[in-house]
């Protein structure tokens, strides 16, 4: 059994010519083109959301690699900021 949902959908004839020669182009049906571009539009649109989280990280390792510099940083403090670091990449992808 197939999870899938049968539906109809409208486009402009312009759009319509657009998603078939690009589905034509990649060797797939209409329908696989149709699902596969609105998937990819979502996993975006995710990314761009965590977008900010991923540049506040930055930030925080660059005052972290600051502040490593200017110290001797053992092997205990090293641990400390990858275990950090693991914690916010986790939340990050949430």
């Amino acid at each position: 059994m197939s999870n899938k949902v049968r539906s109809s959908i409208t486009f402009s004839p312009e759009l319509l010519e657009k998603i078939d020669s690009e589905a034509d182009r990649l060797g797939m049906n209409r329908s696989a083109f149709v699902a596969m571009s609105v998937n990819s539009y979502f996993r975006e649109k995710k990314l761009m959301g965590s977008l900010p989280k991923m540049l506040e990280l930055a930030k925080e390792v660059g005052k972290i690699n600051e502040s490593l510099s200017s110290k001797e940083g053992g092997q205990k403090i090293n641990e400390d900021v990858i275990n950090q670091l693991k914690i916010k990449m986790d939340d990050i992808k949430k």
